[in-house]
């Protein structure tokens, strides 16, 4: 399949990520990376906080989300998140940064794409290729996860709030990730 026929496959599939809709702060960056002829973006997420099930092994995916936010996390809410789990399983607090793909008309405009997003403030930036498209994956590498639940909260009220705070001003930087690759695009 030739990169216009795949952009206007990409573009017309439904959203498919868990929280059923693109996020508001890199919303208008994934236009302007599609509203160009040698992009489409395949995925995107600006970042989050959220509280997990343990991982598993295999994979070091989590099990299950408890809770989930893509604006900053207030102690008030994560508190009561704890508090309220009945779940026998441990959580983890993650925050997890930007991140997106995009398919990319030839592999040199991948290499370009990648120049500009690191240029931006995305540390992690690779080029995945199939025998017919270049895909780009950049991400930012403000992260955060913290055990917090294990049989009874493990965290004093104190440093909750430390790693809450932590864990915005992170989610703060990889909006600034994005913003500065929408005025640089």
């Amino acid at each position: 399949m030739d990169f216009n026929k795949k952009k206007q496959e990409i573009l017309r599939k439904e959203d498919q990520s868990n929280k059923g809709s693109i996020d508001n702060k890199i919303q208008k960056l994934c236009e302007t990376i599609n509203q160009s002829p040698d992009f489409v973006t395949s995925s995107s997420c600006a970042g989050r906080i959220l509280l997990v099930k343990s991982f598993e092994k295999k994979n070091k995916q989590p099990k299950a989300w408890i809770w989930a936010t893509h604006d900053l996390a207030t102690k008030e809410e994560v508190s009561r998140v704890l508090k309220e789990y009945k779940g026998k399983e441990p959580l983890i607090f993650k925050q997890e940064s930007a991140i997106l793909h995009i398919y990319c008309r030839s592999l040199e405009y991948a290499e370009q794409f990648i120049e500009t997003a690191r240029s931006s403030g995305f540390k992690r930036a690779g080029i995945i290729t199939t025998k017919k498209h270049s895909i780009v994956e950049i991400i930012c590498l403000e992260q955060l996860a913290v055990p917090v639940f294990d049989k009874t909260i493990l965290v004093q009220e104190k440093y909750l709030s430390y790693i809450i705070e932590e864990a915005n001003k992170k989610l703060e930087k990889s909006w600034n990730c994005i913003k500065r690759l929408q005025e640089t695009f």
